[in-house]
């Protein structure tokens, strides 16, 4: 897997050092892509939070109904 990743990494690197693109158009190309993926990542882990305090909210109630409502 490691191969992979790495043999991924190059080839990316050597398409960008290749590519028929200006190098400011590349920049402006890899921002919007990083600004994009920076989004998607943040929504992901907001949905996530969400999911997880759902599961924490049920798992409390769930102990307080076993312990008969005892605090």
């Amino acid at each position: 897997m490691s191969c992979f990743l790495t043999g991924l990494g190059l080839g990316g690197i050597v398409g960008l050092l290749f590519a028929p693109k200006s190098g400011t158009a590349t920049r402006e190309d890899l921002l919007t892509a990083a600004d994009s993926a920076m989004a998607n990542g943040l929504e992901t882990l907001d949905a996530q939070r969400q999911r997880l305090a759902g599961a924490v909210d049920a798992g409390v109630s769930a102990y307080r109904a076993a312990m008969g409502d005892r605090d």
